[in-house]
């Protein structure tokens, strides 16, 4: 959480996920910054209605929406935030690496990790939820929660395990989702493949695929 190369690959993927259901530049521009705007006005001791009014007046009806329906409750506030006393002192208490209050690039890291679980989550319950139909919210909330996962529902094994293995819980929904376009929707899964390839031919020298016009961002309709 405290290296800046993880954010940027968290950011990706979430794009990716998002991608599966159809989020796309126009939901991400209508989030634009307002999570960032919203969390630091909670964390200057306003509730959440006073909170709210730090947004554009047609902005609060989504996040009025997806804050009752805890569409925002992501790894950090769900997981990360949520270590007991006793679990901080065994996880590197000598560097207090795991206290957000005590080691300054956790704290760092953990405002850029929910700023972006933010940006991803909102986006994606934007493209799904008409406010002029509130029962959209049901279907919004479940499209989250699809590509995002929920941190708060988890099984008695998730509990034992995560405690253990890092990252547990987000791996056990997210493989299964991944292995899911595969067989649903190889054109997406050709796209990805696409775009990593394309990434190696700008950072990677030696990579063996660069030179393949198959695998070339041209394979598929990406636009570009």
């Amino acid at each position: 959480i405290a290296r800046p190369s993880f954010h940027i690959r968290n950011l990706l993927g979430g794009v990716w996920n998002g991608m599966i259901v159809g989020v796309g530049p126009k939901h991400y521009l209508a989030t634009k910054t307002h999570g960032i705007t919203l969390r630091n006005a909670l964390r200057e001791g306003l509730d959440f209605e006073d909170a709210l009014k730090r947004l554009p007046a047609k902005e609060r009806v989504y996040w009025q929406a997806a804050w009752e329906n805890d569409v925002l409750s992501g790894f950090v506030s769900s997981e990360f935030r949520k270590l007991t006393t006793a679990q901080k002192r065994g996880r590197l208490a000598w560097a207090k690496v795991w206290d957000v209050d005590q080691f300054v690039l956790t704290r760092v890291g953990a405002r850029f990790m929910e700023s972006i679980e933010d940006f991803m989550r909102m986006s994606t319950f934007r493209a799904w939820f008409d406010p002029n139909d509130p029962s959209t919210a049901k279907i919004a909330k479940e499209m989250v929660e699809a590509v995002h996962f929920n941190y708060n529902k988890l099984t008695p094994m998730e509990t034992r395990i995560k405690s253990l293995v890092p990252f547990f819980v987000w791996s056990r929904r997210n493989l299964p989702l991944q292995l899911a376009q595969f067989a649903e929707n190889p054109r997406m899964i050709q796209r990805y493949r696409a775009m990593l390839n394309s990434m190696n031919d700008n950072f990677e020298e030696d990579n063996p695929l660069a030179t393949s016009d198959y695998y070339s961002a041209f394979a598929v309709d990406t636009g570009f």
